[in-house]
């Protein structure tokens, strides 16, 4: 179970003079990762939550639905709030839903953009990546990189986070199911290693627990596997959440240092047009759809639903007890119910497995 956060950058519009180039390509090793990357998908209805809850804290519409989307913390605030490219022309807003505050013409249109805070001083910015190459600013300006270098396989799936909790992100590759994580933005070894879920995970990074380290989440349809450290082993937190279709987006919203989810949707009607050159602030569409609750529903046999993955059955003790897919007796229990998430499970009088 994994994928992750932040970036780099060039001088824009091609003008960029490339700086010394700082370490050489890996071969089968890898540096550090972190959720840094495009949101993707389309739509401009937004739905962020402050907690593992149902119901989103902050509701908007922005922008166009064709816009690509960023995520980041860019003056330094303790909060994530978005940004919008057009081609080489990106809006950097600093509350959400709001207008832009910063305006950049930066790299190519073409470009693969990462974003991270690089140098630890708060302040997201981006870097750019162009095949095995990344040109990494500390500034959300024009002008040249501050810092360029060989990283990887052109090939490579990589990611970006603060993986040993020194305020510094940094890049990791994933390669099928192994994740190779740095703690500097050099080449050579990667600082761990490890293999974690499927090749076909969908991953996502963020500090879940705020303990200034980030760590991944796999989804898996609408279910999420959030773990709290960089290991194998079982989700800390397993949670449904939204629709299968839904594009998710990570980010620390309301500045509590933990990371949460929100989701990106397609427009209900018509999708206010941004203010010039700034995305604007529309007001929030009523009613929202919120994501999914979690309910506990019946089992079919041996199976839970993927919504309520986690299976509650009494032992021979006749003590209540739950089962995540993880565990070692998952698939030889018999549920007697289906929940959501281990809170559910625990409400309902469950105890969590030991194995």
């Amino acid at each position: 179970m994994v994928d992750v956060k932040r970036g780099a950058m060039r001088a824009w519009g091609a003008m960029l003079a490339i700086a010394v180039v700082v370490g050489a390509g890996m071969a089968a090793q890898a540096p550090a990762l972190a959720e840094g990357r495009e949101v993707g998908g389309s739509g401009s209805q937004y739905y962020l939550n402050d907690s593992w809850s149902s119901t989103a804290n902050h509701e908007f519409n922005y922008g166009k639905t064709s816009d690509r989307v960023y995520t980041g913390d860019w003056n330094g605030d303790g909060k994530d709030s978005l940004a919008v490219r057009r081609g080489s022309t990106y809006y950097f807003a600093n509350s959400l839903g709001g207008s832009a505050s910063t305006v950049v013409n930066y790299g190519k249109s073409t470009d693969t953009v990462l974003v991270g805070d690089w140098d630890g001083d708060g302040k997201d910015t981006l870097a750019v990546r162009r095949g095995q190459t990344y040109y990494i600013s500390n500034k959300l300006a024009g002008g040249s990189a501050s810092t360029v270098l060989n990283y990887g396989r052109a090939t490579d799936t990589v990611l970006v986070g603060d993986w040993d909790g020194d305020g510094k992100d940094t890049l990791a590759v994933r390669r099928g199911q192994t994740y190779y994580f740095s703690n500097s933005l050099t080449g050579g070894k990667a600082s761990s290693v490890i293999n974690y879920g499927k090749a076909s995970d969908k991953v996502l990074v963020g500090d879940w627990n705020a303990d200034r380290k980030d760590t991944l989440a796999v989804r898996r349809g609408n279910v999420y596997y959030i773990s709290n450290k960089l290991s194998g082993g079982s989700a800390s937190i397993v949670q449904a959440y939204g629709r299968t279709s839904d594009t998710t987006l990570v980010g620390d919203w309301n500045g509590d240092r933990k990371d949460t989810l929100g989701v990106r949707r397609g427009a209900a009607a018509s999708t206010p047009a941004p203010s010039k050159p700034a995305p604007s602030k529309p007001a929030p569409s009523k009613p929202s759809p919120t994501p999914s609750k979690p309910t506990s529903t019946k089992p079919s046999g041996k199976n839970c639903p993927s919504s309520a993955p986690i299976k509650g059955n009494n032992s021979s003790s006749g003590e209540k007890i739950y089962h995540v897919p993880s565990g070692a007796f998952y698939a030889r229990t018999t549920p007697e119910k289906c929940f959501s998430t281990e809170s559910a499970a625990k409400a309902a009088g469950y105890r969590a497995s030991k194995r």
